[in-house]
C-alpha cells in the first residue's frame, strides 16, 4: 500500500520547531516558521513526508541560512518510567544496574529565517535541507549538493545553488 501524504495541519501538528528565546515576538514568528516548514513538508511525496516529519527544526539568527545533520541524544531512565507507559521512540536501550539508557538518533535541521527572504524561498530553503536526509553526503561537497538539488527541484521547489564548481574552490 502506498504512503498516504498529510496534510499542512496534520504536519503542523505534530511538528517539533524550537525557537531561539521565549519572547512573544520571537514565538509569534515561529508559529508562521512552522506553517512554512508543515508547507514544505506537505508538498513533498509521500514516501519522504514520513522522515521529513521526525525532523527537529531550530530556527536560529545567526550566519548559517541552513544545515542539516543528525544528532544523537541519550537520557537515562528508570525502570519505573520505561514500566508507567513513557512514550518515546526509542532507537536502542541498554540495560544499566539502575535503568535504560535510551539514545535517540535525529535529524536536526537548523534554519535562519531572519534575512529578508520571501516564504517561496524559505520553502526552497526547507526543501534543500530535507533533501540532505536522504542524500549520501560525498567527500565532493559539490557533488552532493549538486545531488540534493536534483532531488529538490524533482520534488517541485528551486535549486539553491547555479554553479557547483565554486563550492569545491
Amino acid at each position: 500500500m502506498a504512503d498516504k501524504k498529510s496534510s499542512v495541519a496534520e504536519i503542523s501538528k505534530n511538528l517539533i520547531v524550537f525557537p531561539m528565546s521565549d519572547t512573544g515576538v520571537i514565538k509569534k514568528a515561529v508559529n508562521q516558521d512552522k506553517k512554512i516548514i508543515a508547507k514544505t513538508i506537505a508538498k513533498l511525496p509521500a514516501k519522504f513526508q514520513k522522515d521529513a516529519k521526525k525532523a527537529f527544526f531550530f530556527v536560529v539568527n545567526n550566519q548559517v541560512l541552513g544545515m542539516q545533520q543528525n544528532i544523537s541524544i541519550g537520557r537515562k531512565f528508570t525502570t519505573e518510567e520505561l514500566e508507567g507507559g513513557y512514550k518515546t521512540k526509542l532507537s536502542s536501550a541498554q540495560k544499566e544496574k539502575d535503568g535504560f539508557f535510551i539514545a535517540f538518533n535525529q535529524p536536526l535541521i537548523v534554519l535562519n529565517f531572519t534575512k529578508k527572504i520571501s516564504e517561496t524561498e524559505k520553502m526552497n530553503l526547507v526543501a534543500h535541507e530535507i533533501a540532505h536526509m536522504f542524500v549520501e553526503k560525498k567527500q565532493n561537497f559539490a557533488y552532493t549538493e549538486q545531488a540534493v538539488d536534483d532531488l529538490v527541484e524533482q520534488w517541485g521547489f528551486k535549486r539553491s545553488y547555479t554553479n557547483y564548481d565554486v563550492l569545491n574552490s
